[in-house]
């Protein structure tokens, strides 16, 4: 994957499967396994432990599935993007963590998944490092900032179903705006770079020949 016989870039479409980076292939690839995706259809998918390199973008997208966040990172000449759900832990976690990101360096994302043995919970997210340091959370419960502050426990009975279905609707609300807020930020930087007199919505205008934008083709999607 990302191995090329010419010098041109390329773009590997990931998402996240049971705690994996998930690469869609044909069937018959080896080390390809198979599963059934929300369409009940087969599909063939090479499994990743972690992904490492720069984050040269990120956007909130929407297709038949819903709303999902797409990560571009950067290794070589190679383009990785990942789609998460923003109805998922790992669209929570990346959000917690990314303000803590050093966007100008590579960073390591590692997603994982597994059953709590002392509570039988299911346990999903990201973790992700720069060095030898691991990515802590910019938002905590004991210092949220500005976002959204989860509901609070009621004598140690447990938080309203209803309730923290609310609460994770204006929470996740809240990070798309932060994610599409950072977005605009990382393109202003691009075009101050690029384009100094230009802004970034002038610079991303479809009639802007200096702006290339890419389609993702129905039998790329990672889904």
């Amino acid at each position: 994957m990302g191995l090329s016989n010419d010098n041109k870039s390329s773009k590997t479409f990931l998402n996240i499967v049971s705690g994996k980076f998930a690469h869609r292939v044909p069937e018959g690839t080896e080390g390809a396994v198979s599963r059934k995706n929300k369409k009940d259809a087969l599909v063939w998918e090479k499994m990743y432990d972690s992904l490492s390199g720069q984050i040269s973008s990120m956007k909130i997208e929407k297709d038949d599935y819903g709303k999902h966040l797409a990560i571009d990172v950067k290794s070589g000449i190679d383009t990785f993007q990942v789609q998460i759900p923003v109805d998922s832990k790992y669209f929570d976690t990346f959000c917690y963590k990314i303000n803590n990101v050093d966007l100008s360096k590579d960073v390591k994302i590692v997603p994982y998944s597994f059953v709590a043995q002392d509570s039988g919970q299911k346990k999903s997210g990201l973790n992700m490092y720069q060095g030898n340091n691991k990515i802590e959370h910019y938002y905590t419960k004991e210092d949220p900032k500005d976002k959204p502050v989860s509901p609070t426990f009621n004598g140690g009975d447990r938080v309203d179903d209803e309730e923290w279905k609310i609460f994770k609707l204006s929470e996740r609300k809240w990070m798309m705006n932060m994610i599409s807020n950072k977005s605009l930020s990382m393109a202003n930087e691009v075009v101050k770079n690029t384009a100094p007199t230009m802004t970034a919505t002038e610079f991303y205008k479809p009639n802007n020949p200096k702006a290339k934008f890419e389609t993702q083709a129905d039998d790329q999607l990672p889904f």
